[in-house]
């Protein structure tokens, strides 16, 4: 051990035990640290003038706004440009353009419309319940069963009613004889496989739809298969007489049987009765789309209530009367009740 030396910031020891040299060595080294950190706080916290050096700021990233595309602004119906359409089948032989009702209406209501002459109903129907997003707001002017269609599938809003002859609608009563002893519609749901239908066609609303519409509001009643025969004529008086004979069962309009008269029957209501009436299906009106607005709707529909006249070989009517979805309901909850499902026509 003699000899050595512990060097340490220039201060020396020889020592004759190595172990005393070494913490005396320890001692001044810990000093020495405290008066660095010390001088270091000094520093941070003196007058300012010490150079500290400061990191550079780094470079970021500066936003730029992505510029949307134009978006033109939507021209409202009721311009030039998007007029409200009306749609309509005009009477037989009608050659009328429509031209000079949409002039009418836009002096009333200060809106364009544009007239569309089609050729039956269920264009009129299509376009009303077209889903587009181009399709014009639009009011038809239907017939009875269309107008019911438009009102189930949810286009159409009914607005106006035609009227004529001062009725609103045909309703149909089904006659029979009293001889066959039957008075009500299940009495003659059971006895039907005995006896026949009589009607004018197929295809008439009075002798035979809207009778069957009735007939099928009874449980199980389904007129198609229930008679024994379904016989067409083309007389009504002649349906009549076989009726009066108790021959078949049939249908008329609604309060007409006392104006018939039969060979050899002074007073047909002693040998028919009326057993049953449906409910009315009306002759037609106008309906809006849903995409209307309503204060328009309301206003165009005071417009041709008002002024029928504008309608003249365009539409047929001796009246029209404002009028709501719940005029509907009593045919609408008949056509329920018999298994009919009117949104299903047209679609």
């Amino acid at each position: 051990m003699n000899g050595e030396v512990l060097y340490y910031s220039g201060i020396s020891c020889r020592l004759i035990f190595r172990g005393a040299c070494a913490i005396n060595a320890l001692n001044r080294l810990r000093h020495l640290v405290v008066l660095f950190v010390l001088g270091l706080t000094i520093t941070a916290c003196g007058s300012g003038t010490a150079n500290v050096a400061t990191r550079p700021p780094q470079a970021t990233v500066t936003p730029r706004a992505t510029l949307l595309p134009t978006v033109a602004a939507l021209v409202p119906f009721g311009t030039v440009d998007r007029p409200y359409h009306i749609v309509l089948v005009p009477p037989a032989g009608s050659s009328v353009t429509g031209t000079a009702l949409a002039d009418f209406i836009k002096e009333r209501t200060g809106l364009n419309f544009k007239v569309d002459i089609v050729a039956t109903y269920a264009d009129v129907l299509q376009a009303l319940c077209i889903a587009s997003p181009g399709n014009p707001p639009t009011f038809g002017w239907l017939d009875g069963w269309t107008l019911l269609t438009a009102q189930a599938q949810g286009c159409g809003t009914i607005m106006l009613r035609t009227q004529q002859n001062g009725a609103m609608g045909v309703k149909a009563d089904i006659v029979i004889s009293p001889a066959a002893q039957i008075d009500t519609l299940a009495v003659l749901h059971n006895r039907a496989k005995t006896r026949d239908f009589c009607r004018v066609s197929s295809d008439d609303d009075i002798s035979w739809i809207l009778p069957v519409v009735l007939m099928r509001t009874t449980p199980g009643f389904d007129p198609l298969t229930a008679f024994r025969n379904i016989r067409d004529y083309g007389d009504t008086t002649a349906m009549l007489q076989d009726v009066s004979d108790n021959k078949c069962v049939a249908a008329i309009a609604s309060g007409t049987l006392s104006t018939y008269k039969l060979t050899n029957i002074a007073d047909i209501t002693r040998t028919v009765k009326v057993l049953a009436t449906t409910p009315e299906l009306p002759y037609g009106g106008l309906v809006a789309s849903p995409d209307v607005p309503r204060p328009v709707a309301s206003q165009v529909s005071s417009v041709f209530a008002d002024h029928l006249d504008q309608l003249k070989d365009l539409v047929t009517a001796d009246a029209l009367v404002p009028a709501t979805p719940a005029d509907l309901a009593d045919l609408q909850k008949t056509f329920d009740a018999g298994g009919f499902n009117l949104a299903a026509l047209g679609s």
